[in-house]
């Protein structure tokens, strides 16, 4: 797994890491995974999880881990994903979901004092149109003033007919 980079190539130190964990990050790092935690030996994540695929390790606990991405697209990109092989985020159990999220705040608030970005985007993409990857997880994505990111959508007005139509369907259904 490639250390902290960014997309135009500059790479960020094993102390980067360190500062951010207050620990040194090793595959060895890795807690044990519970024995009823469902994982796959084929999935890379499971197998970080479980400490047998080496990661730059930011932070783990009982139900989460989080690591620099190994194709970062600026220097701090993290993934963050569940212990349990789930493959679809929107569909985990609700602690779970929380867990997640709880790792993500933590992580960012890490990264904010660390390498001082101008804010973060996070994201989570779903389906067999946006990814590759069949294990949940959220991109945490420090953004800088000049980083070339972009996760712009083309936008549109939202016309009222539609917004009441969309808002009636989700209300029935929650």
């Amino acid at each position: 797994m490639d250390d902290a980079g960014s997309a135009d190539g500059n790479e960020g130190s094993q102390a980067d890491t360190d500062a951010i964990t207050g620990t040194e990050t090793t595959a060895d790092s890795a807690t044990d995974t519970d024995t009823t935690t469902n994982s796959h030996p084929n999935c890379d994540f499971c197998q970080i999880s479980a400490g047998a695929e080496p990661a730059a390790l930011l932070y783990e606990d009982d139900r989460t881990i989080a690591f620099l991405d190994r194709r970062p697209a600026v220097r701090g990109h993290t993934v963050i994903a569940p212990r349990t092989h789930d493959e679809e985020l929107l569909l985990m159990d609700e602690a779970d979901t929380a867990a997640v999220f709880d790792t993500v705040q933590t992580v960012a608030t890490a990264l904010e004092s660390t390498l001082e970005p101008d804010g973060f985007s996070v994201f989570h993409t779903s389906g067999p149109l946006v990814g590759t990857v069949d294990h949940a997880h959220v991109h945490l994505v420090p953004r800088f003033e000049d980083d070339n990111v972009g996760l712009s959508l083309a936008r549109r007005e939202l016309e009222s007919a539609d917004a009441a139509a969309i808002v009636s369907a989700v209300r029935d259904k929650l």
